[in-house]
């Protein structure tokens, strides 16, 4: 793994490596411009720092915040003397992506909700489904195993007792006609 270090500080992403290291060198050139052997040359270095905000990694932080003790320590009005502003530019984009990723995990969060909520509601159908098949399926054995519901078994029931009382018919005719014969043959055997 390749070293990240700048004045001491050891970075753990060539990212925050880099702009730190830019940051030094944006202040190292910036300070040929400014006499800072005097003390309002150093005070127009340290304000000419801060107007160009070259303290957004802990490099520049640091480098100005030794700058700002210099410039306390020499001088007896620190009113001139301005705040050193901390800017988090530097991790914008990582505030961002935490902001996406806080939304996403929420989107998530709530996707797995409604995924636990329909799988609920999906083994329930699935439950009820099964139920239904499976009545479904006992009337059908019920209705092959059952005589009484065939209706073949009742047209066939009619037609036996239409066929018995056509046979009893049939029979009772020929009994009468046999009593008549017979009365007949009696009735003329008589005379």
């Amino acid at each position: 793994m390749k070293d990240f270090v700048v004045m001491g500080y050891e970075f753990d992403n060539e990212k925050a490596y880099l702009a730190a290291k830019q940051e030094m060198e944006d202040i190292l050139q910036l300070k040929i411009d400014y006499d800072v052997k005097t003390y309002n040359g150093y005070l127009e270095f340290y304000n000419s720092i801060l107007d160009n905000k070259l303290n957004k990694t802990p490099i520049g932080i640091e480098y100005v915040r030794n700058m700002q003790r210099e410039l306390l320590k020499n001088t007896k009005d620190k009113s001139n003397i301005r705040n050193i502003i901390i800017t988090d530019s530097l991790n914008e984009n990582e505030i961002k992506e935490k902001v996406i990723s806080r939304k996403k995990h929420e989107k998530f969060k709530n996707l797995e909700k409604n995924l636990t909520k329909y799988k609920d509601l999906y083994v329930k159908m699935i439950i009820v489904n099964v139920i239904l098949v499976a009545t479904i399926i006992v009337m059908f054995i019920m209705s092959e195993k059952s005589e009484k519901y065939d209706l073949d078994y009742y047209r066939e029931s009619i037609e036996n007792e239409y066929l018995d009382w056509e046979n009893n018919l049939k029979e009772r005719e020929s009994s009468i006609a046999d009593y008549e014969k017979a009365s007949y043959e009696n009735g003329v055997d008589n005379e």
